[in-house]
């Protein structure tokens, strides 16, 4: 796997937190989840490091993992990810998911619980998983850590999908509610549909 990094572009990660960059590393500008950017290994620890869940030289002492390595860890991370999608879809929504999707959350945040430390952060301390004892697991099982806090916090509520694609973000927006996952890509191309159905009379 490569060792370098190209940093993920800033309209890959307009969800406001860690875990919902990684439920929208899945779907395209539809709310169809057929598009999956989380091809490869690698490709998973550029994300990691951008959302700031690992750092640099971490992704670099995961890459030299096995392959089999790297592609259970891989699978993993996707099983997490789409669970996890599929709880907050329903807490937006106001519906209760399936039991399957609550059981892979809670064992991945068993897990990570199982693995993780106290680690000093400035004047506290947080819960961290560290690199030794996870391995290729450690972008998964921060991210579990990660999405404990969301589920459990105040901006749980603040969460929405975007009208357009399936992405989700959290809306902090103080006045009119926010409408699109970005402005830039989603609410250009509804305003550019608009604009088309105007010119001919749709």
């Amino acid at each position: 796997m490569a060792e370098s990094f190209e940093p993920w572009r800033a309209d890959s990660l307009v969800g406001g937190h860690p875990c919902l960059d990684l439920v929208n590393t899945r779907g395209g500008p539809t709310k169809k989840r057929e598009l999956d950017r989380l091809a490869e290994y690698d490709v998973a620890l550029a994300w990691a490091q951008a959302t700031g869940l690992i750092t640099a030289g971490e992704a670099t002492e995961l890459a030299r993992s096995s392959e089999t390595q790297q592609r259970t860890a891989l699978t993993r991370l996707r099983r997490f990810r789409d669970s996890l999608y599929t709880i907050l879809t329903g807490m937006v929504e106001q519906r209760v998911p399936e039991p399957a999707p609550w059981k892979a959350v809670q064992d991945t945040l068993r897990k990570a619980h199982g693995k993780a430390i106290l680690w000093p952060d400035g004047q506290r301390l947080q819960w961290l998983v560290p690199i030794k004892g996870a391995g290729p697991d450690t972008p998964c099982l921060r991210a579990a850590l990660a999405a404990q806090d969301l589920l459990t916090g105040e901006e749980v509520t603040r969460i929405r999908s975007c009208e357009r694609c399936s992405w989700l973000y959290i809306d902090r927006s103080r006045g009119k509610p926010r409408r699109w996952c970005s402005m830039a890509i989603c609410g250009n191309r509804a305003k550019a549909e608009r604009h088309y159905r105007r010119r001919k009379g749709i």
